[in-house]
């Protein structure tokens, strides 16, 4: 549980949502600045694409994932820390704070992908691409 507080200090410049979140507010699509996207369905089932999760090449590029998983809203442990997500690939757990985004209901979702050089990949949610009906 020592993550929380260290993402939480590292998030300066980044508002915190602010209220509570919701899992139908995580349902669906969403799309991240990195190029990443993760597909989070109401069974608690992910799909993840190009999810950059380390830098490799001396920071200029990323390890990255795609594949399926799970997702989870999880509460904080004490009384003032935030509410935030918990994504499973394979066996690796990875933890997304919420902020405040300037797309839909205001709901984004941040990764931390290097402390040390605070480099972060921002998440909204997008609706799904539609498929033509002709």
């Amino acid at each position: 549980m020592l993550m929380l507080p260290l993402a939480a200090a590292c998030s300066a410049g980044r508002d915190p949502y602010g209220r509570t979140v919701t899992e139908g507010q995580l349902i669906g699509h969403w799309k991240g600045d990195c190029g990443a996207t993760i597909d989070m369905a109401g069974d608690g089932t992910a799909r993840f694409d190009k999810f950059a999760y380390e830098f490799v090449d001396r920071g200029r590029d990323f390890r990255r994932f795609s594949g399926d998983g799970e997702w989870f809203l999880e509460e904080g442990v004490g009384e003032d820390d935030p509410q935030y997500l918990s994504i499973r690939h394979k066996r690796a757990l990875r933890e997304l704070e919420f902020i405040r985004d300037g797309d839909g209901d205001g709901l984004g979702l941040r990764y931390l992908i290097n402390v040390d050089h605070e480099r972060d990949c921002l998440f909204s949610k997008k609706p799904a691409a539609s498929k033509s009906t002709r």
